[in-house]
């Protein structure tokens, strides 16, 4: 998943924004989902260096990250970054996570952001299956192709 934000405040060093939201199992959360490829979370892109202190919540689907870099996040900044998670191995229609953030001096309350994630809404399935044969001629010898 990639998340984009801008703020419209300056957000401090050591701001705690939380990506809630992440649970796209009927009935909510914790569901047999593994989300990250390692035991614990990992960011990536170009703004994955300025976070720390990450923390999964699998109860409620919540990743966390703290703001690390001194400068903070600037009003009008953009700021990107990455996560990688795992497709539900039920069938799901996906979830429209949320984002906030606190600091001593600053409150971004909970904000719907845009975008359809966690998807799993299509089962495993062959996108191509076909079979042709080299001969149509009685008795003749015959070699069957399959595409799959």
């Amino acid at each position: 998943l990639t998340v984009s934000l801008v703020p419209n405040v300056a957000l401090p060093s050591g701001t705690v924004l939380e990506v809630a939201g992440l649970c796209p199992c009927a009935g909510g959360c914790p569901c047999e989902v593994a989300f990250f490829d390692t035991a614990a979370p990992e960011i990536f892109g170009p703004d994955a260096p300025m976070f720390n202190n990450l923390l999964w919540e699998p109860a409620r689907g919540s990743l966390k990250l703290t703001l690390q870099d001194e400068a903070g996040i600037l009003t009008g900044q953009p700021v990107v970054f990455s996560f990688s998670v795992k497709n539900p191995a039920v069938l799901s229609a996906g979830v429209t996570p949320s984002i906030g953030a606190v600091s001593s001096t600053v409150i971004i309350g909970v904000t719907t952001m845009s975008g359809l994630v966690l998807a799993a809404d299509n089962q495993p399935q062959f996108t191509a299956a076909a079979v042709a044969e080299s001969s149509s001629v009685q008795l003749s010898f015959n070699t069957l192709m399959f595409l799959l």
